[in-house]
């Protein structure tokens, strides 16, 4: 069978990219994969593959456009909608794993395994900020992703360095005073 140098033809790169494209674009614009240059165009495929890229899977069998919404499902089973450029350029993805279907609730029982309080009245997702207290007594806000995921508490009791360093320098020089502004420094003449 022959093909026209303007035929569609289907291409295949090093990385298993497949498109469409005439062997004269190939040879004289010396176009090659466009996933590989980021130009493709968002299609089903390219919903499929970056779904398999991130190890998950889109089970949507139509994309119609870049606002429509397609399936995706996560490694846990967890299915949900949302659009590829969602997916692709926020690199959000399943909601139940991150978090977002957690209560206030779960909050409190976190923070008791921390020996600690959760001192917020609402949650709404996982990198929201909600306000912690430790068994220490200090208070400071961080979100729910960071506390559960990434293993961080009070911020005052993991500088334990600089806490000591502080104690020491108060016992030699005083309580630190409050930042003032010297006389010289409120005039206009010295802005």
């Amino acid at each position: 069978m022959s093909f026209g140098g303007y035929s569609p033809m289907q291409w295949k790169c090093t990385k298993d990219h497949l498109w469409t494209a005439t062997f004269d674009s190939i040879k004289y614009q010396r176009s090659w994969c466009p996933y590989c240059a980021g130009q493709a165009k968002n299609t089903l495929d390219i919903a499929k593959m970056v779904a398999i890229n991130k190890g998950r899977d889109c089970i949507s069998n139509e994309y119609i456009n870049g606002s429509s919404h397609l399936r995706w499902k996560c490694a846990k089973g967890h299915e949900w909608n949302a659009t590829l450029e969602s997916i692709k350029n926020r690199d959000s993805w399943c909601s139940i794993c991150a978090g977002r279907n957690q209560t206030i609730e779960d909050m409190q029982n976190l923070a008791q395994k921390r020996n600690g309080n959760c001192l917020s009245d609402s949650y709404k997702d996982a990198h929201s900020k909600i306000v912690w207290n430790c068994s220490k007594g200090h208070i400071w806000n961080a979100t729910f992703a960071n506390v559960k995921y990434q293993g961080s508490w009070c911020p005052f009791c993991q500088n334990k360095r600089e806490n000591i360093c502080r104690e020491i320098v108060t016992n030699y020089l005083g309580p630190p005073s409050e930042n003032c502004w010297s006389d010289f420094l409120k005039t206009p003449k010295y802005f």
